[in-house]
């Protein structure tokens, strides 16, 4: 049993208080007030739960038409009910334009975070060069534009994360000459056969000279067999009777006539 200012807290029923002393009874957590002198003198004070009234009877809260979802705001003077939109409170689910986010180069989220959907007009900066040359276009689209004989095949690829762009040439096209080149390197003298596929294929069966490209001063001979429209085979022959060498091969293949 401990007393102080008249206030008792203990198991037990204080003995001989003094009128308005309050008893705490520890024991079945119960309050209790002397109203007078003798027997029987503690009446049980009702705190809390159902008997504790409205949040508004307090003196220093103002409720003004409660809706769900309201929360309290002390507005310098009393408790007020607000919407989180009234408190400048932002929900848990929302979006931002790009224009509400001052920083995007260097800033740090306090008390929730974004992905990138969340930010409606979010605009990607897109920077194209040629052959590592100057940097062109600051736009957030590419437009790509199909030349003659030129075939673009675009496709989204979802599971890449990234736009797929196919490129091919038609052929002459229009009636004009068709003409293909390249070089095939380390083909064994005397070996296997190479076989060259052309990109696209010629409308009729092109005319192809080859040729030895590399700076041996042997010279053995080259020859382009078995022509068609969509590729040849490429042979080496091997002229003496040292080691087989490899050798590098230009061509050249067109609809014109004889290269």
């Amino acid at each position: 049993m401990s007393l102080a200012e008249h206030v008792y807290v203990g198991a037990s029923e204080p003995m001989n208080p003094v009128i308005g002393a309050v008893w705490i009874d520890s024991a079945n957590e119960k309050l209790f007030r002397c109203s007078a002198t003798g027997p029987d003198v503690w009446t049980e004070v009702s705190v809390g739960g159902g008997g504790g009234g409205d949040l508004g009877d307090l003196s220093d809260v103002t409720i003004t038409a409660i809706s769900s979802g309201e929360v309290l705001k002390w507005d310098g003077a009393a408790w007020i009910n607000q919407t989180l939109a009234e408190t400048g409170i932002a929900p848990a689910s929302h979006t931002h334009l790009e224009a509400d986010v001052t920083d995007l180069g260097s800033y740090s989220v306090v008390g929730h975070t974004h992905v990138e959907g969340d930010i409606t007009d979010l605009a990607h900066v897109i920077t194209v060069r040629k052959n590592t040359g100057a940097d062109v276009g600051t736009r957030a689209r590419l437009n790509f534009i199909e030349g003659a004989n030129i075939v673009l095949t675009i496709a989204d690829d979802a599971g890449s994360g990234e736009v797929d762009v196919t490129i091919a040439a038609t052929g002459g096209g229009g009636g004009g000459a068709n003409v293909k080149g390249g070089r095939e390197t380390a083909i064994t003298e005397g070996g296997s056969v190479r076989t060259v596929t052309f990109g696209t294929a010629f409308v009729g069966t092109p005319n192809v000279v080859v040729t030895i490209a590399d700076t041996s001063s042997r010279a053995p001979g080259v020859v382009a067999r078995n022509i068609s429209t969509t590729a040849f085979d490429i042979f080496v022959h091997k002229i003496d009777g040292g080691a087989a060498a490899a050798r590098d091969v230009e061509w050249i293949a067109t609809d014109a006539g004889d290269p």
